[in-house]
């Protein structure tokens, strides 16, 4: 017969012999602390997960705006240089339309890394609510709403 005893579990395996006084046959529900604090963990793995579609090419993608970024201060003028040329080629555009469609990728890029860390930093309101439904129901709303914000890139 299994029991619960300071959130430990034990066993008792001779017949007539009662589990230790103030034990329940139940396992009782995690500390409230101890689920706010995988709340939290989640909300930055979930976060995290989104940021990584984008960190792994970053200095990439830096050059890449770093290029277009002079190349249209230049006035779109002379050699875009091989980070724009390259994407410029590929994607059938030309240097400007190119520069220009990596500046505004860069920028939209950066806006929602932004209103991804602000959700990230709600995860302080689940370790301060007041029980665990509303750590929960905070928790749902911080992953859905940076799942919107995925989407949008």
């Amino acid at each position: 017969m299994s029991y619960w005893l300071n959130g430990v579990e034990g066993r008792v395996e001779a017949l007539g012999v009662a589990p230790p006084e103030g034990s329940t046959p139940a396992k009782p529900p995690p500390a409230l602390a101890d689920v706010k604090a995988e709340l939290v963990a989640l909300v930055d793995g979930a976060i995290s997960g989104i940021y990584s579609r984008f960190t792994r090419f970053e200095s990439e993608y830096t050059k890449r705006e770093d290029a277009a970024r002079a190349f249209k201060a230049g006035g779109y003028a002379g050699d875009a240089g091989s980070w724009v040329t390259a994407f410029a080629t590929n994607a059938g555009l030309t240097s400007q339309v190119a520069a220009d469609l990596i500046i505004q990728q860069a920028d939209q890029l950066r806006g929602a890394l932004e209103l991804l860390a602000a959700q990230r930093m709600r995860k302080y309101g689940i370790a301060a609510a007041a029980d665990a439904a509303a750590a929960q129901a905070l928790h749902d709303d911080i992953v859905a709403q940076a799942m919107v914000i995925a989407a949008t890139l």
